[in-house]
């Protein structure tokens, strides 16, 4: 099993990447499935970041995608407002595909291989990565690098950031959707909840929903 909890920024994992079949899944430690979503977590009260937790990540994931937003708003402003659109990319488990195909040719000896399996990706890696004569390599889009380790996307407030439940009639279901993906994402801040769905497509391992309510 594998537990890890969403930071704004990143993804932390407290375990191994999981190794058998159990589900994908998403919990809260603030709410229960289909709960009340507390106060404090709305976007006109302290807009504070509910600690979300996943359980399960499957072996080959390299990315974990969330999107959070408000399908009840539909009827309130005519469309489902996106309140948190957000990804991380993290090192691979070592026996991924990932790491074969960088250990097949020889790259890691390129570079620093326990540093680059334990650190996360950053522009000087970039910068290491571009520096080194791999000319001879042809290495697909999904095994390279990223200067975009974690980026957050615009929300319907106008924000790259979270942007808590502020249902302006009465109570609305909040989904929290979070997908784990087989490739890195390589989207720059304020890519929208359409980009980033598009950047998904075919790429996802598997994915899991949490619920909350919240009233004005």
């Amino acid at each position: 099993m594998i537990r890890s909890f969403w930071n704004p920024s990143k993804i932390y994992l407290l375990n191994t990447l999981n190794q058998n079949m159990s589900e994908f899944s998403i919990t809260c430690s603030d709410f229960e499935e289909g709960g009340e979503i507390p106060k404090k977590f709305g976007y006109k009260f302290e807009n504070e970041i509910p600690n979300l937790h996943f359980e399960n990540i499957p072996k080959a994931t390299m990315c974990v995608a969330l999107i959070m937003d408000d399908p009840d708003a539909m009827g309130a402003v005519g469309k489902v407002w996106v309140h948190w659109l957000t990804y991380a990319n993290y090192n691979p488990d070592p026996n991924s595909d990932f790491a074969i195909f960088w250990k097949k040719h020889d790259i890691f000896s390129k570079m620093n291989e326990s540093e680059y399996l334990t650190k996360e990706r950053s522009v000087e890696y970039r910068k290491q990565f571009d520096q080194n004569d791999l000319s001879d390599i042809e290495i697909p889009k999904k095994f390279r690098p990223t200067t975009h380790a974690h980026a957050a996307g615009k929300t319907d407030f106008g924000e790259c950031r979270y942007g808590g439940p502020a249902p302006p009639d009465k109570r609305h279901t909040y989904i929290f959707k979070v997908y784990a993906l087989d490739t890195y994402l390589h989207l720059k801040e304020g890519y929208s909840k359409q980009e980033l769905e598009d950047a998904m497509k075919g790429h996802i391992l598997a994915e899991a929903k949490l619920t909350g309510t919240y009233a004005p």
